[in-house]
């Protein structure tokens, strides 16, 4: 079968999408033939998105979609049928992992919803479709609409990571994308992500990383030897000179951290590493970051969230102000690693105390960089469900699930939208502000372009922007 790939979805992160990338190589191996449509791709736009998916005759296209991008996919979706209504549309992603009846149930220009992980299922509902184009099959995962009702098909998981093809990389090389990767700061380019784990054992209240697929806060993970093959082809085939991991916690089982690092070291893959996704700061000691750092690691981010322990206690984070300021400590005394903060501001029960709270921790326990984010209610999150059962979230737009969106979509009771916004206004300026930081930051803006993403970068966080159409 002809199948077409798809990220609709307009985002800061410009990076090559590593989950197309696995899709497109396990649709290969399985002998269809794979194209690839990424609005992240240098010069693309949604437009030009939706002539390429309108303009060819595919067998099957597949649709990426992220809750802030769920109408962009619907765009695409519509213009799709629109043009021939005989191509097979899908839908796949986190959103539609979270909402995979909503997802049906909104858009009848999409004919199927594969929720959970899609490596296996997405080929199996290829050869289907190859074999009768108008078969509504049962495959593992696949929500589909019949006479009953909409259906699913059985429950299936990737249990060895290592079983699943490296992503094909041709169809997402960084020489196709802007110089705009995750986190804003980079020391050499050409830059790739990378991820070595699946999974997350932890329940933040806050987080959907759970609807990403896979048994419920179970962690898979790729041996050290794979990893390291993928990243020896990488530098062979796309010299990249920087690497980005983003697992949801590389350091959280020690020994596959410090297996991934030796496999990189032994191999002389001696490349800049970064850690943007974040590491939690209680799985860290002192032997773990002088490895880090002896593998290339110059830049990590660590999720802290909140400087109030009550809100951190309320949104089952499982840890203390007192063991992350250790953690950082920790990190400044055995490495020169520079360390990123993520903060969230407005979640639920939380004041304007604590927010008062979160900027004054965040100033004092030693970070170089902190990211300050409005909590957004992410459908696949315990408080998503919890706040629609309450009502809460009544007339929620989805395009407004984005740090970037102009509107802000939850306030905590007690907090005002022009409050929350004011907040997070103070949190930036008081943290940057602020010498020490400001002289930081300026060692690491590599160009004149550079600093135009970041400034753009900072304003879409402060002030928001309005989504392409």
């Amino acid at each position: 079968m002809r199948v077409l790939l798809v990220n609709p979805d307009v985002s800061l992160v410009r990076a090559p999408n590593l989950p197309l990338g696995l899709l497109a190589a396990s649709l290969e191996a399985a002998g269809h033939e794979v194209h690839v449509a990424d609005v992240a791709f240098k010069g693309w736009n949604r437009a030009r998105v939706i002539q390429v998916a309108t303009s060819q005759q595919w067998d099957l296209v597949g649709i990426q979609v992220y809750s802030c991008g769920w109408e962009a996919a619907r765009a695409v979706a519509q213009a799709i049928k629109a043009a021939d209504p005989r191509v097979r549309v899908v839908v796949g992603g986190r959103h539609v992992s979270a909402l995979p009846r909503e997802v049906l149930d909104q858009e009848p220009a999409v004919d199927f919803a594969l929720a959970s992980e899609c490596e296996g299922t997405l080929p199996a509902l290829a050869a289907s479709l190859r074999d009768d184009p108008n078969a509504s099959p049962d495959v593992p995962e696949l929500y589909r609409r019949t006479a009953d009702g909409i259906v699913r098909g059985p429950c299936a998981v990737v249990s060895d990571l290592d079983d699943l093809p490296l992503p094909a990389w041709r169809h997402i090389a960084p020489s196709l994308y802007p110089a705009a990767p995750q986190g804003g700061f980079v020391a050499a380019l050409p830059v790739a992500p990378i991820i070595t784990s699946r999974g997350c054992p932890y329940s933040c209240r806050f987080c959907a990383s759970g609807v990403g697929g896979g048994p419920i806060r179970t962690v898979r993970y790729r041996s050290p030897d794979n990893v390291a093959q993928e990243v020896a082809l990488l530098v062979r085939d796309h010299g990249i000179r920087e690497l980005q991991i983003l697992d949801d916690n590389f350091t959280l089982k020690r020994a596959h951290a410090v297996g991934v690092c030796e496999a990189l070291l032994s191999r002389d893959l001696r490349l800049a590493l970064s850690l943007p996704n974040g590491v939690r700061l209680d799985k860290l000691d002192a032997d773990l970051v002088r490895l880090l750092e002896r593998t290339g690691c110059y830049s990590l981010t660590v999720g802290v969230d909140s400087g109030s322990q009550r809100v951190l206690d309320s949104m089952d984070r499982r840890v203390t102000l007192e063991e992350m300021e250790a953690g950082i400590r920790l990190i400044k005394e055995n490495s020169n690693i520079r360390v990123t903060g993520n903060f969230i501001l407005g979640l639920p029960g939380e004041t304007l105390a604590d927010i008062g709270k979160t900027i004054a921790y965040a100033k004092r326990i030693g970070l170089g960089r902190a990211y300050f984010a409005v909590y957004l209610p992410l459908p696949g999150s315990p408080l998503f469900d919890e706040l629609r059962a309450a009502g809460v979230l009544e007339g929620l737009r989805y395009d407004q699930l984005t740090p970037a969106a102009r509107a802000i979509p939850f306030t905590p009771d007690g907090v005002s939208e022009q409050q929350l916004r004011r907040a997070l206004w103070r949190a930036y300026a008081e943290f940057y502000l602020r010498p020490s930081i400001l002289w930081g930051l300026a060692r690491e803006v590599r160009s004149v372009e550079h600093a135009r993403f970041l400034a753009h970068k900072v304003a879409s966080r402060l002030v928001g922007r309005q989504t392409e159409g």
